[in-house]
């Protein structure tokens, strides 16, 4: 067989200790890309893990946001742990180009990286996170506090923004019924101060994510190691108005399909809606080249990448196809 990675891909290099019950590094990435923390960070937003543990998605959200590289520390730290650099073919100039770009790109990330806070009720967990982000190299980025998420829980902006946390399930470090209190109150605080936001939790027990008392917009499968567990995204403002926000004006049809800024306008009255169209004219500017080259007619250019705007957008030639999820 040939040995590619090493050690395990997950292994990103910063986790110097973790609490009883870590989080697994490429499971908090796949949370961070099913909560579109993209659509987030690219808007300035910030982000909050309010039971942050061992720092986990704090880490992997500031690098995902300064487009670093998930192995790039590994790399620095001990470029002999790959295994492929003991492949006959190995090509280490051209490697070293890959390892010089991925430094460059992450260099102009990390001077962009929005607000990201975390806290937690443990003392020992806080240090253990800040004790990960500055091997991670982020501690001017990340601020860690030591708060209860079920009392007097806020914001650490003014901004709406995004709220990944991983709470505990009850498997190994307390049994479901103690942790429904938790997950009530814990639900309780999100709709007193957290209003605009969007939440995101995973837990392997539905009767702890009913307890919450929030109705999920997105549901996601995923495993934390051979457990099954869901991802259960909120928006915290639904309970206040509609879950989905209608611009002023709506466009049924186009005889020339041209995005511009006067989507902006027309529904560019919140926050949420200048992210949309934004986004829309992101995607449109560049899959427009990219359909013109390859003589592409028909295609989506949206696909509910703002969580409050669940629609996709398909263009078939001189028609915009509206669908809303």
């Amino acid at each position: 067989y040939l040995d590619l990675s090493g050690d395990a891909l997950h292994k990103r290099g910063y986790r110097q200790s973790a609490g009883s019950a870590p989080l697994r590094e490429t499971l908090a990435a796949s949370m961070l890309y099913r909560a579109k923390w993209d659509s987030f960070y690219e808007q300035g937003l910030p982000f909050y893990d309010p039971m942050c543990g061992s720092g986990t998605l704090l880490i992997e959200a500031a690098w995902m946001a300064a487009n670093t590289a998930p192995g790039l520390l590994r790399e620095l730290e001990d470029p002999e742990r790959w295994g492929f650099i003991h492949w006959k073919l190995f090509d280490r100039d051209a490697w070293q180009s890959v390892v010089q770009d991925a430094q460059d790109k992450q260099r102009v990330g990390l001077a962009d990286v929005p607000v990201i806070c975390g806290s937690d009720n443990s003392e020992k967990l806080v240090g253990i996170a800040r004790e990960n982000i500055r091997a991670a190299g982020l501690s001017g980025l990340i601020k860690v506090s030591l708060q209860d998420a079920t009392q007097d829980l806020k914001p650490c902006t003014e901004e709406h923004g995004l709220l990944v946390t991983n709470p505990p399930y009850g498997k190994r470090i307390g049994q479901v019924q103690v942790l429904r209190t938790l997950y009530h109150r814990f639900g309780e605080q999100l709709k007193a101060g957290f209003d605009g936001w969007t939440a995101v939790i995973i837990t392997s027990e539905p009767e702890l994510a009913r307890s919450i008392g929030l109705r999920a917009f997105r549901k996601n499968t995923l495993y934390n190691g051979a457990l099954k567990s869901v991802l259960y995204q909120y928006r915290i403002n639904s309970l206040s108005r509609p879950a989905f926000e209608k611009p002023d004006d709506a466009v049924s049809s186009a005889s020339n399909v041209d995005v511009r800024s006067d989507v902006a306008e027309a529904g560019g009255k919140s926050e949420h809606s200048l992210m949309f169209a934004n986004r829309l004219k992101k995607n449109y500017k560049h899959l427009k080249k990219w359909a013109r080259k390859n003589d592409v007619t028909c295609y989506r250019v949206y696909d509910a990448d703002i969580p409050q705007y669940a629609v996709a957008i398909d263009i078939y030639e001189q028609w915009v196809y509206v669908q809303e999820y």
